[in-house]
């Protein structure tokens, strides 16, 4: 018989922002992706096929639903090392273990750590939604958290913005996304910021010419003391053609026409 809990107040996961954290719902089960729920009163935990709460999963998945634990964990978003099962099933556990490495005749186990050891921690928080669910870097969070940066500033929030605000947002952001951009782009947010096109000497030529055209008039170093409306500046036509006569033979004006 499936154990099931109708009242939201009884139930709890395993991290501490709660149900209100916005994880991603399991589209054809229950609960959420990378999230163990459990009942408050019974220790119990929910499975994410039925909705069913038991003392561990591993074992009901396997007769019920014919899923091996490997295989639900990968489904739904948990590494292979997170346990399938009540905080009070997985204390027995480690007892159990603990008591056997103590014996006389028990295991001999050494505990590792180093660099070797916290680097395959960080590349799992990056792999599994339970860890991202956990340190508040899934991409449903990570979105949340910039809102709540441009709460704070009343506006749509820079890049720049978010270092000043929440610096572990911004490597985040970077970390997992590599630019502010696309971190926009595959969340659907708006504002994204468009890079000027790279100047070269075609182009200047080209926008040269544009100019003479709309303007009805040759153009003049003066004209281009500052950048505006994609044109270049007059130090950027001399970084490329070394004056600006030459810059203007290049485009087909006449020297003496313009002086």
């Amino acid at each position: 018989m499936i154990e099931t809990i109708s009242n939201l107040e009884e139930i709890e996961n395993l991290y501490k922002d709660g149900l209100n954290a916005p994880y991603r719902k399991v589209e054809d089960g229950h609960g959420y992706y990378g999230v163990m729920i459990r009942d408050k009163s019974s220790g119990k935990v929910q499975c994410h096929i039925c909705g069913g709460f038991y003392e561990s999963i591993t074992p009901h998945a396997a007769n019920k639903h014919k899923f091996v634990s490997g295989e639900y964990k990968e489904k739904y978003g948990f590494p292979k090392s997170f346990p399938l099962c009540s905080q009070l099933v997985s204390e027995n556990r480690r007892k159990g273990r603990l008591k056997a490495i103590n014996s006389p005749n028990g295991l001999k186990i050494s505990f590792k750590s180093g660099n070797k050891h916290r680097a395959k921690r960080y590349r799992s928080a990056y792999t599994y939604l339970a860890y991202q669910n956990k340190n508040n870097i899934c991409p449903e969070q990570i979105t949340r958290r910039y809102l709540v940066v441009c709460d704070e500033f009343g506006k749509q929030a820079s890049f720049r913005d978010i270092l000043n605000i929440d610096p572990a947002l911004h490597a985040v952001i970077r970390r997992r996304y590599g630019t502010f951009n696309k971190f926009k782009l595959q969340n659907n947010i708006g504002g994204i910021v468009k890079k000027p096109p790279v100047m070269d000497k075609d182009r200047i030529v080209w926008l040269l010419r544009k100019y003479a055209r709309e303007t009805k008039s040759i153009p003049r170093s003066n004209n281009f003391r500052v950048a505006r409306n994609g044109y270049p500046t007059n130090a950027t036509v001399l970084n490329h053609f070394g004056s600006w006569n030459r810059a203007l033979a290049f485009a087909g004006f006449s020297v003496n026409e313009a002086a």
